[in-house]
Formats: structure tokens, sequence, C-alpha cells
């Protein structure tokens, strides 16, 4: 059988960063048990944005790598706060409206 894939999609402005990585933990567990691998959508690496430094919107174009992302996986798990956060909420709409499934955290 393929490995199915999942991404997270977790309000972290403003944050803590210890509870990010808690309800992350959480999420990845959660992800697993229902038979879906997570795709790493912590991308430190990313926040360089681009070798031209052209970027004059940097929210955005984190939105467009996990829009990129979430074209990779057949589930997206929305953290419990999700509707509070508008890059989650772009996130969900995007889910919605081209048919990947989401689960949601339960709390």
């Amino acid at each position: 059988m393929p490995t199915k894939y999942a991404v997270i999609s977790q309000p972290m402005k403003g944050v803590d960063p210890d509870k990010v990585k808690l309800q992350r933990e959480k999420a990845e567990t959660a992800i697993r048990a229902a038979g879906y691998e997570p795709i790493d959508t912590v991308y430190e690496e990313d926040f360089k944005y681009d070798v031209n430094n052209d970027v004059v919107n940097p929210a955005l174009w984190h939105m467009g790598l996990a829009l990129m992302r979430l074209s990779k996986a057949h589930v997206i798990y929305m953290c419990a706060g999700w509707d509070t956060a508008r890059g989650c909420r772009m996130e969900h709409q995007a889910a919605l409206a081209f048919g990947v499934d989401i689960m949601y955290e339960t709390d």
C-alpha cells in the first residue's frame, strides 16, 4: 500500500514555542495513528525567502509554501485554534476547495 501523507496546520504567530512543539508532537502522533506520514511543515531554511530578496509580502510567500506542501498531502490536520489564525483558515479553505480530507484536533 502506498504511503499516505498529511500536513499539519497550526497557529504559531504569538504562541509560545514550547506550546507549538508540544501541539505538533501531539498532531504527529494522531496523524500516524490514523495511518498517515506527516510532511514536515517546519521549514526554517525557507525563512531566507529567496536569493533576490524581492519578497515584499513574507506572509503571503509563506502561504505559497504551505499550499505547495498541501498539494502533496492526502489529509490536512487542523490543530486547535486553527480558526483564529489567518494562514490556517486559508489552508482550510484550500483543502475544502481542492478536496483534501480534513482532520481536526479534538480537545
